[in-house]
This record gives structure tokens, C-alpha cells and sequence, in this order.
């Protein structure tokens, strides 16, 4: 026994001795700087280079072309009003006011959720210090900005990387309230809250969730306290302190909730200022453009005309949350499979969808995309139930949240996308990062124990899964970020890529369009065939330009694409007038849809160079830009 506590003094020498360099020589490179805050530095660092690399090389997806060109028509007209179909206003705010200063391009549409995932995510773990270690928030952080899934979709205009963030932060605000009881933390995380819900209506998701993960907590601490005989004693132990203290116990409940009702108003104006309609508001979006209602500046100028703002900025909202969370789609999967398994002929139905098979999809992208993460969270969140005395709330509260968002997001998804996991991770990173602390400490212990094969085993596990993460990041954010079959996973393509991401084929053509508009005078674009345009004196419900095309699924998201070059665009729907305009005055480009037979393509292979690009997955919806070849480029 004596030898025992003989070599764990030595240990600890060899480790204080070790640490006591390694404190030298930090010292003498960067003096006296938090060592924590050095390293939080040096990882948003690396988050915001990776985030802003060929930030603009992928293709708009269709989501991202529509919320883009929104911005870009918010930009333009001063015009805006919520449409819950596009979710959340924070992302059209932001970026409405980048764009008359970087112009409106694919890296300007992108920048806010890049700058944000790169920065505020991952440093947002220095609000959780009094709860975590250093190693632990270092892991943590590194999860945050490494991750696969939080990459790919910090690289892309939606909005559930800015509400996982926002409220991540807000979470970390209320923890230092509790730690601190500064009422400043309170007032903050209802900001973010409030910015969480302007980004996407699912952070009410996050508050269910909070609470659920609350209440799982309380039960954790009155099933068999330690120090109580039970969890009836604990709480009357508890209740007879607080009466014992009388007034001071009214006095501090009534300031509490002083400053609760304050950080709800603080919170809902913070609403009211993101959701309230500007210039024309609804009618301003609308074709032709009508008169439209009392917007913000006019209401803040005005103070009678406020409660007419706050009951349009209500009835919005209300709309909204009610078509998210109150319509009754079913989930739908475009696969049998649950993770490789047939389970039609499994259980010899002819197919079987919603929740199994959703599930399945959350669970084949953990397991391409963020197999480390996620397996580091379960043994992060084992550790800390059943391995120590004291188990800290912070690291059970969210692991619980984190598996509630798996198996609760399937519920009410009726069409899959892998962003859906930024939702699921961003609260499993902290349990995860537990885990990746404790082996990278244990590993410290046996280097300086002299333990070579288990400093190696230690080494070689931290090492393949920063591999792991950096060779599918590789792959799936930069090398394959459009889809189609991938290196890694040959015949399985991207599974962060949805169904309706167009092929980066499409980037040639696009640059052309842009090239092309900038110097050329009169009809830019012709857009042929019944299929992509309008009957003639047909005109759209809002002002979708160019407005003779069918702007939604037939051409998303190529409408932004020619709204940002400010191309003349001109509509035809029968071959005999297009083969007319071509003999009379040829347009540099024409536009067809690769399944439309009625196109008149030897006419157009006269004097034309086609560039064939599908605007979905799969090759569907092939769209063919048929370039005159006095305009391709060299």
C-alpha cells in the first residue's frame, strides 16, 4: 500500500513538474494570457478559415435561393413582411444590408451563418467555465468548429445554425445568471432567445426541450440524495430554510421576478423589432404592388399607429406557428431503409414511412458525418451518471436534451434534411467534449507516468477522430459539397446534401449569365417552353422576378440568380416565336427544360453551345443553357 501511494506521489510530481514547463514556456511565448482564452482564440480561429474557404463555390441550393433573393428584393424596395415559409426575418435583416455593400453573391448570402457558426458557437463555451474544465471547454469548442454536419451547414444560408447557436448562448447566459445572479445575464439571454425564435420557429422546440431536460434533472436529484434520507427530505429541508428566512426570501422573489417580467419585455420588443413588417410590408411583396400597412419606422415615428404594428407583427406570428406546428404532414422518407436494413422485406410491407424511417436517415448521417461526436456524447453522458459522486447538471441537462432532439425531431419532420442534426449535436457537443477531455487527461497521467503504449493508445484515439472529421469534411463540405457520389462512400453519395441542392455544373453557366448581363445590351436571357413560363397575361401573387417564369419548383434556384445579375429576362412558350427572335435579333442565352421535347434544339445547335446542369439531385430537372457562341467565354 505504501508503495502505492509511493508511486502516485511521484506521478503527481512528474505531472506538476511537466505542467511547470510547459507554464514556462507558455509564459515566455505569449506572457500572461488566460491560457483558456488563447486557446478558445486559436479555434475560432481555424473555425472562421475553414468556414470562409470557397465560401461561395457551391451552387444555391433552393432554400438558399429563395431566402437570398428575398433579401436581395428587402435590399432593393425597403419592402418586408414575415413569411413563415422562408422561416425566421434574421437571416433577410442581416443580409439585406451586406448586399448593397459586398453585392449580392453566393459568399455575401452565405457570410452571417459563417461568421456566426465560426465564432459565436464555439466561443459561446466560455459562458459554461464555472461548470466545465478548461480541457473539457477546449474539447467542447473544437467539436463545435470540427464537426462535419456544423461545417456544411455554417456554410449555408438557413437559419438552424443560427437558432442551435443563438440558443446555445442564450443557455450559456442563463447558467451564468445562476451562477452569478447578475440580472445582466438574464436581460442577454432573452435577447437571444428572442434572436433564436427571429431565426426559426423551432427555438419553442428548444424551450420544450429545456424544460423536459429541467424537470429529468430535479428527478435525478431527489431519486436518493446523498445527503438525505430521501427526496421528501431534501425538498422540506429546503422549504423550511427558505421560511426561515422570512422577508429576505420575499424580498429576493421579488426582484427575481421583477427582472424576469423586465427580460420578457426586453425579449418580446427584441420580437417585435424582427418580426415587424417595413415600407409596404405584405402588400409591398405582392404583384402588383399594393398600398400596404403601418410598418416600423412609421410606428416608431408615430407612436398612435404602434398598436395597429404590434397587432399585424401578432397575427404574422401567430400564422406561422400555427402552419409549423399545427399542420398534420406526415413524415416521408424517399427510402425503405432504416441504416442499410430492407425493412420492407423485413416485415414484408411495400413501404414503410415516417418515424422509422426518418430516424433511419438522422441515424445514416451520425454515422457518416458524426459517428465521433455523437459516440463520445454517449460515453460523455455514461461518465458522468454513473461515474462520479457528484454528477454536474450542466453535462446531464444536455445530454438529455440532445437525445430528446433525436428522438423528438422525426416526430414532426415531414421532409428530411441533414441540418436537422446541428440540433442534435450542438447540445451533445458538451457531453462529447466531457469525454474527449478525459482521454486526452488520461493520456497526460500515463505520459507522465511513463507509460508509453497508453500514451499511445491515448494519442492514436484523439488522432482518428480529429481524422475522422477532418477526411469527411473534406469530402463533404468541399470536395463533393453539391452531392453525387463520393470518394469516401462510393455509390452513397453526400448525405449532408438534400434532394434539392443542384449539381455545381451549373456554376459555368451562371458565370456566363453574370458575365454576359454586365455587358450586354437588351434581351439577355430567353426563357422558353410552357414548362418554365407563364400563359401569356398571366402575372405571379408576389413580386417573384422575372415575373413571366414559374418561379418556385420548376426554376428554384436560378430566379436569383438572374434577379442578382439584373439580366433582361424574356419569356417564350412556343418554337416557332423563338426560332423568329433567334433569325431576328439572337439573345446571348436561352434558357430550356432538358425534359421539354418541343425545343427547337437543331435551330439552336447552329449558333449555340449548350451547358446541361440538373437543379436537383439525381439528375432531375435538367436545364440547359444554350450560350450564342459570339458570348462564350475563351
Amino acid at each position: 500500500m505504501a508503495e502505492d501511494d509511493s508511486a502516485d506521489a511521484t506521478a503527481r510530481d512528474e505531472v506538476e513538474r511537466l505542467a511547470g514547463r510547459l507554464g514556462e514556456r507558455y509564459r515566455a511565448a505569449l506572457g500572461e494570457y488566460n491560457p483558456l482564452v488563447v486557446a478558445l482564440v486559436a479555434i475560432v480561429a481555424v473555425a472562421v478559415s475553414m468556414r470562409l474557404f470557397g465560401l461561395g463555390g457551391r451552387v444555391a441550393h433552393y432554400d438558399e435561393g429563395r431566402v437570398a433573393y428575398w433579401a436581395l428584393h428587402f435590399a432593393e424596395t425597403g419592402d418586408f413582411a414575415y413569411r413563415y415559409i422562408i422561416h425566421g426575418p434574421v437571416l433577410q435583416h442581416v443580409t439585406r444590408w451586406l448586399m448593397p455593400i459586398l453585392g449580392p453573391s453566393d459568399t455575401t448570402m452565405r457570410l452571417p451563418v459563417a461568421v456566426i457558426g465560426a465564432t459565436l458557437l464555439p466561443g459561446s463555451v466560455w459562458l459554461f467555465r464555472k461548470h466545465l474544465r478548461r480541457s473539457e471547454l477546449v474539447a467542447t469548442a473544437g467539436l463545435l468548429a470540427l464537426n462535419p454536419v456544423l461545417l456544411y451547414y455554417s456554410r449555408f444560408m438557413r437559419s438552424d445554425l443560427l437558432v442551435a447557436t443563438f440558443m446555445f448562448v442564450a443557455l450559456g447566459l442563463l447558467v451564468r445568471f445562476l451562477d452569478t445572479r447578475r440580472p445582466r445575464y438574464l436581460y442577454a439571454s432573452a435577447v437571444f432567445v428572442a434572436l433564436g425564435f427571429g431565426s426559426k420557429e423551432n427555438a419553442v422546440v428548444y424551450l420544450l426541450t429545456w424544460f423536459g431536460a429541467a424537470a429529468l434533472l430535479v428527478e435525478h436529484t431527489l431519486y436518493k440524495p446523498e445527503e438525505y434520507d430521501s427526496g421528501f427530505a431534501l425538498l422540506a429541508t429546503n422549504v423550511q430554510r427558505l421560511a426561515s428566512q422570512g422577508r429576505e426570501t420575499i424580498r429576493d422573489a421579488r426582484t427575481h421576478l421583477a427582472h424576469l417580467v423586465g427580460a420578457a419585455l426586453i425579449g418580446g420588443l427584441t420580437i417585435l423589432v424582427i418580426y415587424a413588417p417595413r415600407g409596404a410590408g405584405m402588400a409591398g411583396l405582392e404583384y402588383p404592388r399594393g398600398e400596404g400597412g403601418v410598418g416600423l419606422w412609421a410606428a416608431i415615428f408615430d407612436p398612435t399607429k404602434l398598436p395597429a404594428l404590434v397587432g399585424t407583427t401578432v397575427d404574422h406570428i401567430a400564422e406561422g406557428l400555427s402552419y409549423w406546428f399545427g399542420h398534420s404532414g406526415a413524415p416521408s422518407c424517399s427510402t425503405t431503409g432504416l441504416v442499410g436494413m430492407d425493412l420492407a422485406g423485413l416485415f414484408g410491407v411495400d413501404a414503410i414511412t415516417g418515424y422509422p424511417c426518418v430516424l433511419g436517415q438522422f441515424l445514416e448521417v451520425i454515422l457518416v458525418a458524426a459517428l465521433p461526436l455523437t459516440a463520445l456524447a454517449v460515453v460523455g453522458t455514461l461518465m458522468e451518471r454513473y461515474g462520479r459522486g457528484n454528477s454536474r447538471a450542466l453535462v446531464i441537462f444536455t445530454g438529455y436534451a440532445g437525445v430528446a432532439s433525436l428522438l423528438g425531431y422525426p416526430v414532426g419532420t415531414d421532409i428530411f434534411g441533414a441540418w436537422l442534426l446541428i440540433h442534435v449535436l450542438v447540445p451533445l457537443s458538451i457531453p462529447a467534449g466531457v469525454a474527449l477531455a478525459a482521454i486526452y487527461r488520461r493520456g497526460a497521467a500515463l505520459f507522465a507516468h511513463e507509460d508509453w503504449v497508453g500514451t499511445a493508445i491515448a494519442g492514436v484515439v484523439i488522432a482518428l477522430l480529429v481524422v475522422q472529421m477532418v477526411v469527411v469534411s473534406t469530402g463533404a463540405v468541399y470536395t463533393n459539397s453539391a452531392g453525387g457520389d463520393s470518394v469516401l462512400v462510393p455509390g452513397n453519395g453526400n448525405k449532408l446534401v438534400q434532394y434539392a441542392q443542384p449539381e455545381n455544373a451549373l456554376r459555368g453557366p451562371i458565370d456566363d449569365l453574370d458575365r454576359i448581363a454586365g455587358e450586354h445590351d437588351g434581351t439577355d436571357v430567353i426563357v422558353y417552353g410552357e414548362s418554365l413560363t407563364r400563359p401569356t397575361g398571366q402575372t405571379p401573387g408576389l413580386d417573384t422576378r422575372p415575373q413571366c417564369i414559374k418561379w418556385y419548383n420548376p426554376m428554384l434556384p436560378l430566379p436569383w440568380y438572374l434577379s442578382r445579375s439584373d439580366a433582361a429576362v424574356e419569356c417564350v412558350r412556343d418554337a416557332e416565336t423563338l426560332q423568329a427572335q433567334i433569325g431576328d435579333d439572337p439573345p446571348p442565352i436561352v434558357l430550356t427544360a432538358g425534359e421539354d421535347r418541343t425545343v427547337p434544339t437543331d435551330t439552336l445547335e447552329a449558333a449555340y453551345v449548350a451547358r446541361e446542369a440538373a437543379i436537383r439531385q439525381g439528375g432531375d430537372r435538367m436545364r440547359t443553357f444554350w450560350i450564342h457562341e459570339d458570348w462564350t467565354a475563351n
